[in-house]
């Protein structure tokens, strides 16, 4: 008998601004596995967390959660690592860092000159050091197109109905960011993925 795996979409998790529009944006992506995604116009606290009860998977199963997202052309200020916790009921707490990206990101600065003389813009290609970690985790890329990043892992006893709680915090750099959409964050069984 196969295991069960579970999805919250993005319009279930507690996103911090999420219904600001200034902050963040609801869509579809033409194949959504969701009515809707979450994309970040600009914030520079980004907070996502999601609870599941353990008694919605398959009893005495190893799980792992992973966030599931896309990073946009123009995406910016994703360069110091954040972090993944995942709680569960009983007290465990699993934290680690990680990158939204696997490599550094060329970013696109606008940069006007003379704007009273020439009212054109101009543009120059620039790039910012992220902070080096070399303890930080690195996404991985999905058959789909989208990225994850594991939250973390826990497993479910024979007649669990607990609690788990995963989030995603990225605030320690304090700068602005924008350009992540969000799908929304699945677990699955490890022998699933491995």
């Amino acid at each position: 008998m196969g295991k069960k795996s579970y999805i919250i979409p993005a319009s279930n998790l507690s996103i911090v601004w999420a219904d600001t529009p200034r902050y963040w944006t609801w869509h579809s992506e033409p194949t959504p596995r969701f009515s809707q995604v979450a994309e970040l116009v600009t914030v520079c606290w980004l907070e996502i967390k999601g609870n599941i009860k353990t008694s919605l998977l398959s009893p005495n199963t190893d799980y792992a959660a992973y966030l599931v997202y896309k990073m946009q052309s123009e995406a910016y200020g994703f360069y110091s690592p954040a972090e993944a916790t995942l709680s569960t009921a009983e007290g465990r707490r699993e934290t680690d860092k990680f990158y939204w990206e696997s490599q550094e990101r060329y970013q696109i600065v606008p940069r006007r000159f003379n704007q009273f003389r020439f009212p054109v813009s101009r543009t120059q290609l620039t790039t910012t050091k992220r902070e080096i970690d070399n303890q930080a985790k690195l996404p991985k890329q999905r058959s789909d197109g989208w990225h994850e990043i594991k939250i973390g892992e826990f497993s479910t006893g024979r007649n669990d109905d607990q609690e788990v709680e995963m989030q995603v915090l990225d605030i320690k750099g304090g700068n602005w960011k924008g350009g992540l959409v969000v799908e929304g964050i699945e677990i699955r069984p490890k022998i699933a993925m491995e």
